[in-house]
């Protein structure tokens, strides 16, 4: 996706639920009102909880 775009815009555009998933950046966790730029390399990962 063209940069930059902040993490809640890419999760809206994906179809994502932003409450699900957790977004790192380069190995770094980032809050969903960061801004991605074109050379980042993010991971969207599903939130596991337990118990």
């Amino acid at each position: 996706m063209p940069g930059p775009v902040r993490v809640a815009r890419l999760l809206e555009t994906l179809g994502i639920n932003p409450e699900t998933v957790l977004v790192i950046r380069n190995n770094t966790l980032v809050t969903h009102d960061e801004r991605l730029e074109e050379p980042d390399t993010i991971e969207i990962r599903p939130v596991i909880s337990g118990g």
